[in-house]
Order: structure tokens, then C-alpha cells, then sequence
């Protein structure tokens, strides 16, 4: 389904963008805007993940149960019954050196499945697509599919900039979205168009 919503939007607003730049100038802005959302998702990725390699390291130093579950409870989403269980056992037996050699091996399976998740899609390029439409066709109607209602470009830009935002500070469970992406390709637009449109005065 995401990909699908993907899709349509490349459908229905790529079209008047490649028709006001040409071919190539759109070529050229729809891939800089993907590979710059990949750029930005990757990079505040990096910088968030220093904290848990932190906590991983000094976990490593000095294992005990507490820490254990503490760092259990801040990194993994829905601990199963029997992590539940791992962590009852550990607190029970504090001094056990297997158990404590799992848990160190737990923690840094935890880690690595945070710094490895893979970023497939084509979102980013598409936000960065809705960005320039709504900067130079702000008054354009649109009619949404659901609802189907008419709304200008610029009001629908800021809907799902804003809808992208609250999703990423969010950080629903089970929730597989780069909204990061979606965002650095909105960011890496708007950039592109305020230099190639800094004389422009008149928008549609």
C-alpha cells in the first residue's frame, strides 16, 4: 500500500514538474532529492545510535541485572515472555557467568538490529516531488482520493510534512516508515528550489 500511494504520487504530480523543468532538470531534482533523503535518514540514524552503542559499551564493562533491563526496556519494542523470563532468571542468579554471557550476547544482537535496518523505497524522491510542487504551484486544487475533497497544494504539503514530523517523533511500535526519508527529501526540495527559483516571483 505504500508503495502503491508512492506511485500515484509520482503519477499525478511528476508529470507538470518534468513538463516546467524538461525532462532532465527533473531527472536530476528527483534524483538528488532520493539519494539526499537517503543521506539524512542515514545520517540523524547515526547520530541517534550513538547513545545505545554507549549503553552497549558500558554494559559490556559492567554487567548486572538491573542494567540489563533497563536497557532491554529503553531498546526493544514488545520484550517477549521469554526475554521476560531472562531477565527474572538474571536478576536471580546475578553471578552466573552463562547467564551473563547471554545477556551481554543479547544486547549486542539488540544493537546490531537497531544500526542494520535496511531503507528500501522511493519515498523520499516523492516528498521531495510534493515539496516543489506545493513551492511552485501553492494554489493549485488537488482532490484527494480519500476523502475525496479539492485542496490547495500548499495546505496538503504541510498536512503530510506535518504528518511525517508526529510520525517520526512518535516512533509507534511496529511501525516500518523512514519518515526521516520523507523528511530529508522534503528538506533536500526545498533547498534545490529556493536557489534554481531565487529570481522567480510569480507562482501558480
Amino acid at each position: 500500500m505504500h508503495l502503491l500511494f508512492n506511485m500515484l504520487g509520482l503519477i499525478f504530480l511528476a508529470p507538470m514538474l518534468e513538463q516546467f523543468w524538461g525532462p532532465k532538470k527533473f531527472l536530476t531534482f528527483y534524483l538528488i532529492t532520493g539519494i539526499g533523503a537517503g543521506v539524512f535518514y542515514e545520517g540523524v540514524k547515526y547520530t541517534q545510535t550513538i547513545p545505545l552503542k554507549n549503553k552497549m559499551e558500558e554494559y559490556m564493562s559492567n554487567p548486572n541485572p538491573d542494567d540489563f533491563a533497563i536497557f532491554v526496556g529503553k531498546y526493544v519494542n514488545r520484550p517477549s515472555e521469554e526475554l521476560y523470563d531472562f531477565i527474572e532468571a538474571y536478576s536471580e542468579n546475578e553471578n552466573n557467568s552463562n547467564i551473563i554471557e547471554q545477556s551481554k550476547g543479547l544486547v549486542e544482537t539488540v544493537y546490531s538490529r537497531v544500526i542494520n535496518v535496511p531503507m528500501v523505497g522511493a519515498s523520499g524522491a516523492i516528498y521531495g516531488i510534493l515539496m516543489a510542487f506545493g513551492m511552485l504551484f501553492p494554489n493549485t486544487q488537488l482532490m484527494l482520493l480519500f476523502p475525496p475533497i479539492p485542496i490547495k497544494a500548499k495546505y496538503f504539503v504541510l498536512i503530510l510534512g506535518g504528518i511525517a514530523i508526529y510520525s517520526q517523533f512518535m516512533n509507534s511500535s511496529g511501525d516500518n516508515v523512514a519518515h526521516l526519508a520523507h523528511l530529508g527529501g522534503m528538506l533536500f526540495a526545498f533547498i534545490m528550489i529556493r536557489i534554481w527559483n531565487k529570481d522567480r516571483r510569480n507562482f501558480y
